[in-house]
């Protein structure tokens, strides 16, 4: 039981920390790109509902549904659906930032609010995949670390129950 433990807890981890780096590493990518105007066409924030029996975390809001158990989680995420032409092609694309952009309600319609449809916001864009573009090419903070240090958390329970011959 606690080589699976072991093995649970560093894949999650590994996983994470990779997410992690890799939005960091295409966004210090994304400041050199060359950059156009773009047009919002469509902004606003999207909500997912999950229902589990035990609350993951995250920012969402929890909501007990009573003796069952079971929870709720209500996560929001800001939508904001661009338009950009590089070399007379138009391109469409979702992303605000690299990294996850799933939060709370408040902070999700922050993001909306500042590309409102209309706005023309300026895309920086890969020269070599004029598909991919970003608005802001600021570093992802440290959310998906958090959720890698916590696979460790199955690392020490496997090594504790591996030491005790569970």
């Amino acid at each position: 039981m606690g080589f699976l433990f072991i093995l649970v807890g560093l894949i999650w981890t590994g996983l994470f920390a990779f997410l992690h780096f890799r939005g960091v590493s295409k966004a210090k990518a994304a400041r050199g790109w060359p950059t156009t105007t773009g047009t919002v066409r469509r902004s606003e924030v999207t909500q997912h509902v999950s229902h589990s029996r035990r609350h993951q975390g995250g920012k969402g809001v929890q909501i007990n549904l009573g003796s069952a158990g079971a929870n709720t989680t209500v996560s929001y995420k800001p939508v904001v659906v661009y338009d950009y032409v590089v070399a007379g092609v138009q391109h469409v694309s979702e992303r605000v930032r690299f990294g996850a952009l799933n939060t709370g309600a408040a902070a999700a319609q922050k993001v909306v609010n500042a590309y409102p449809v209309g706005a023309t916001p300026m895309v920086s864009y890969d020269p070599d995949k004029p598909d991919e573009a970003v608005l802001e090419v600021t570093t992802p903070g440290p959310f998906m670390l958090i959720f890698a240090a916590a696979g460790l958390l199955f690392v020490v329970v496997g090594a504790v129950l591996a030491g005790s011959g569970a």
